[in-house]
């Protein structure tokens, strides 16, 4: 008769073996892993209205989106399996999303099947958000619950030429909610329609950027995402409304900030942006809120950390580094923010969670294998390509050094 003893020492052994294999596929998946390929199939007769609105933007200095800057097109995989019908439009406002060949590109899925789970997504050179920073920030945004969308990379062929390594990024959409788990609600913006007219005009009046003021910031309007589904349904209308509401008191200052926002995951997300410096998302028409339909306040999404330089601009070493006393109140979004008490005590809070070096090694050991594929795969199209997290270490040694005094 076999005794208990040996049976629980025989199935000791078989866990053991089976958790060592779930870490072996695990470990090959990872080793694996390789960018999708993507076929996007224009006609000629798309490729001259393309080409014609990227001559006007080179002419004008930024890109205009209009009503005719749509045309008709199909993406599939590497062997043309599963084709779906698209439209797709040039994107980006300024000139680096149109430079030599890889130009940016927004594409709505027309059919009924989506590409990845996502109807609506972008496409452009890895180049316009300065390559594996921004990766890197989207993966600690996802790692502390904050929204923000899917962003990779793929190879990607246009007809018959390769365009080489590209990156996809999903766009404001309920395929964001769903993978957070989030209750269906709207996703808004401040509008900046106005911003880009004004800025044409500068440009064409050969006007410096800086020497006339962009007052738009509080005079804009809040519009949803899908806006034609919102206002198809009473109960997410009725959501917009209340979004919009507390959107336009977060403008103007007109409530205590945690009536307007899940203060925890704000600071969470200016925290991340501080150690990361990926400042470019946090101008006022880069931002992007969803409205919680359960908290019944907004959540920051995160996305658009970097441009084509991948330099931040900031003098000081952390966005709130002495704002709630000395600060521009032309700049009323950050005035709100910062002069808040309660949202500066969550703030310090996670700066000095994310400074931790045990921390930090934890978050980049998690990314570690994902990362490193990646960076192989953008050294195979750019040979020089050099990239480390030290970035971030030495950002949060600098931040330390100054949140004591402060």
């Amino acid at each position: 008769m076999i005794s208990k003893k040996f049976l629980n020492y025989i199935l000791l052994i078989v866990i053991i073996v089976l958790v060592e294999s779930s870490c072996t596929r695990n470990k090959t998946s990872k080793s694996n892993w390789s960018p999708q390929s993507l076929h996007l199939e224009i006609k000629s007769k798309g490729l001259k209205t393309l080409q014609s609105k990227r001559e006007k933007a080179l002419d004008v200095g930024l890109l205009i989106t209009e009503k005719d800057s749509w045309v008709k097109g199909t993406i599939s995989g590497s062997n043309k399996s599963k084709e779906k019908k698209i439209k797709l439009r040039l994107k980006g406002d300024w000139l680096d999303h149109l430079k030599g060949d890889k130009w940016s590109f927004r594409v709505k899925v027309t059919d009924s099947n989506k590409w990845n789970n996502l109807s609506v997504f972008s496409l452009q050179d890895p180049s316009t958000r300065s390559y594996l920073k921004e990766w890197v920030l989207h993966q600690w945004f996802e790692k502390e619950n904050i929204l923000t969308t899917e962003y990779d990379f793929i190879n990607l062929k246009i007809n018959d030429t390769s365009k080489g390594l590209y990156v996809y990024e999903e766009h404001f959409d309920k395929s964001i909610l769903e993978r957070y788990q989030r209750e269906p609600g709207p996703i808004m913006k401040f509008t900046e329609d106005g911003l880009w007219e004004i800025r044409a005009a500068r440009i064409n009046k050969k006007i410096k950027r800086g020497e006339d003021y962009e007052n738009l910031r509080s005079n804009t309007d809040v519009k949803p995402f899908k806006e034609k589904t919102i206002l198809r349904s009473e109960n997410l209308s009725d959501l917009y409304i209340a979004g919009q509401q507390l959107m336009f008191d977060y403008m103007h200052g007109n409530k205590p900030l945690g009536e307007i926002f899940d203060l925890n995951l704000l600071a969470k997300y200016y925290a991340i942006v501080d150690l990361t410096r990926g400042y470019h998302g946090v101008f006022w028409h880069n931002q992007r809120f969803y409205y919680n339909p359960n908290s019944k306040k907004l959540e920051p999404i995160g996305f658009d950390g970097y441009d084509d330089t991948g330099s931040d601009g900031l003098r000081v070493p952390f966005i709130g580094f002495n704002l709630a006393l000395d600060i521009d109140e032309n700049e009323l979004l950050f005035s709100n923010i910062f002069k808040d008490f309660e949202f500066v005590e969550y703030y310090i809070k996670h700066l000095k969670k994310f400074c931790e070096t045990e921390y930090l090694d934890s978050f980049i050991s998690s990314i570690k294998n994902d990362l490193n594929n990646r960076k192989e795969c953008v050294q195979n199209f750019k040979k020089d390509y050099k990239f480390n997290c030290d970035y971030i270490y030495s950002n949060s040694k600098k931040i330390e050094l100054s949140i004591k005094p402060n």
